[in-house]
């Protein structure tokens, strides 16, 4: 009639923490017109196992005549969780040098 107990027993199983990223850009239009606003899109998507925080994009090399704005991102980029995607933008204003030369590269 008295309780049986035994002794604790505990499972440990381990994390293999694997942190990565994503990057896919893309441009609001595939045609340069001097005088009109380029809105470039960056998906950052978080394709490993752990929460990255205050995620941000880093700017490569850009070919424009003038300046990209700052890129804006969302709250969301402060924790990104595993499998989420956060869309951050910039936007350039189109030169009328940047159509002489013929095109804008941009990385990121």
């Amino acid at each position: 009639d008295e309780p049986v107990e035994s002794e604790r027993s505990d499972a440990a199983i381990p994390a293999e923490p694997d942190p990565r990223l994503s990057l896919r850009k893309t441009a609001s239009t595939g045609q340069l017109v001097a005088g009109e606003t380029i809105t470039y899109t960056f998906a950052i998507t978080n394709t490993g196992n752990v929460t990255l925080r205050d995620v941000t994009v880093a700017e490569g090399s850009f070919t424009g005549a003038g300046e990209l704005s700052e890129i804006r991102c969302p709250a969301e980029a402060d924790a990104l969780v595993p499998g989420r995607t956060v869309r951050c933008t910039a936007d350039y204003f189109v030169q009328q040098a940047d159509v002489d030369r013929g095109s804008i590269e941009n990385t990121a």
